[in-house]
């Protein structure tokens, strides 16, 4: 892939004008979805008690396990945010590129806050579908809430897609397109990030959970 910038609504926010309507429809598309992600953790922490915080059933079947671990797997694998990311990492800051692509001066700091606005995202759409998978002890609940998390963290692409098409007016149309014809430096060798590290981790750290939590089941304390 040769994009220089995920074709996203996040994209907007490295190179838009702070408060120009590119940045504001960035800006709102991560607050609807990092406003939804609450919401599913307070209902979660809702149905705790003392001693149980998140609410954790007693004990599950083999199957539910199963179904558990699968999911997790599976989330840290489809977690597109967190990958795009990482690739945005990986191949590195382009000041040229965005320059040239995108007719404006180029900023360092936007684009670290836009790769910074779609890891949080990203990684709060992880600890949310943990939650909600550790807590439910019926197999069409997990699927459902992973269904849901699946949908809030791809708001920003079909934001990007709706822009592209001109429901958003003219200017979100020029950017979206903008941000499709920008393509990375052919010369860029910068690829040193361990992205696979990076994704083993975050997996590792949610199976050392999913361990605490099934011994904890295992023990009784729950």
């Amino acid at each position: 892939d040769t994009a220089l910038l995920p074709h996203d609504t996040f994209s907007f926010l490295a190179f838009a004008k702070p408060l120009s309507s590119t940045f504001m429809c960035g800006i709102i598309v991560f607050a609807t979805q990092v406003a939804m992600l609450v919401f599913l953790t307070l209902a979660v922490f809702q149905t705790g008690s003392d001693g149980n915080r998140i609410g954790v059933p007693p004990n599950v079947t083999i199957n539910i396990r199963a179904l558990q671990i699968f999911t997790l797997v599976l989330t840290v694998l489809s977690q597109d945010d967190i990958h795009q990311s990482l690739n945005v990492f990986y191949y590195g800051y382009e000041e040229k590129s965005i320059q040239d692509s995108f007719r404006v001066v180029p900023s360092r700091y936007m684009w670290s806050f836009s790769l910074i606005l779609r890891l949080a995202e990203g990684m709060f759409g992880l600890i949310a579908t943990f939650l909600l998978v550790m807590t439910e002890s019926s197999a069409k609940e997990i699927l459902l809430n992973f269904t849901a998390i699946t949908f809030i963290s791809f708001l920003d692409d079909t934001g990007f897609i709706i822009a592209n098409w001109g429901y958003f007016g003219k200017t979100l149309k020029e950017s979206a397109r903008a941000v499709k014809m920008a393509h990375r430096s052919p010369s860029n060798d910068k690829k040193k990030f361990p992205r696979v590290v990076f994704l083993l981790s975050a997996l590792a750290g949610m199976f050392f959970f999913w361990g605490f939590i099934f011994y904890k089941q295992a023990n009784g304390d729950y």
